[in-house]
């Protein structure tokens, strides 16, 4: 299983991160592997910040950064790969609503493929009916207009081999639509992707803007056609 870094990015999410990272680094404890924990916030404006110090500051598998502007992601993404030391890289929304099953896992299939996609829709989800519905059609349109025959491009359960991924860093998109850009690069060049179900049950409320989140994203995924 070797090593691993896990990438977490968050925006205000003061009253969850403290609990959540610990019981992901016991977890994570439990697989007796080198690894690393790296938090990248974009533009919170609770405590969230000092928050992320704090795990950083006593615990040496934690590291935080923060970039200033809102709804990057993306950016979060890209520095917080750059960043990182190890091949294996995992990526986990901070709510750990994806069943954590997924690392070992996902860590297990690295060894042979490049990207694990982590499917919500392949597996389990509880959500509500409108986020499953902007996720049907987003998927549907992105097979109809690029051929990807695959059914999750949100970015929390998803592995990926850093060498893999690292031609694609600089002209990735800034926001959400990075995960798509980088499963189309990589397909397109014969890389190795594979999908597995996972198990989602998310009944918090976004901390997007739900309609303008689903109208960046369906632009993006325009443009992007247009382009390649």
């Amino acid at each position: 299983m070797s090593s691993a870094s896990f990438l977490i990015p968050v925006y205000n999410e003061a009253v969850i991160l403290e609990d959540n990272c610990l019981s992901l680094l016991k977890s994570i404890k439990e697989l007796s592997i080198p690894f690393e924990i790296i938090i990248g916030d974009n533009g919170s404006t609770d405590s969230t910040q000092a928050i992320g110090q704090k795990l950083a500051g006593e615990h040496p598998q934690v590291q935080f950064f923060s970039l200033p502007q809102r709804g990057i992601v993306g950016s979060v993404f890209e520095k917080a790969v750059r960043l990182s030391q190890y091949e294996k890289i995992v990526s986990l929304d901070v709510d750990l609503t994806i069943d954590l099953s997924f690392i070992p896992d996902s860590l297990r299939l690295l060894d042979e493929y490049d990207m694990v996609i982590g499917s919500k829709k392949a597996g389990e989800e509880l959500r509500s009916w409108v986020r499953r519905l902007g996720s049907d059609t987003y998927i549907w349109v992105a097979k109809n207009l690029l051929g990807l025959e695959y059914s999750d491009y949100s970015i929390g359960a998803k592995a990926y081999r850093r060498s893999a991924i690292l031609p694609y860093l600089e002209n990735m998109d800034a926001k959400t639509g990075y995960v798509l850009t980088l499963i189309y690069h990589l397909r397109r060049n014969n890389n190795r992707i594979v999908q597995i179900p996972v198990s989602c049950h998310d009944q918090r409320g976004s901390k997007f803007n739900l309609t303008r989140e689903g109208l960046y994203r369906f632009i993006h995924l325009f443009r992007f056609r247009l382009y390649h």
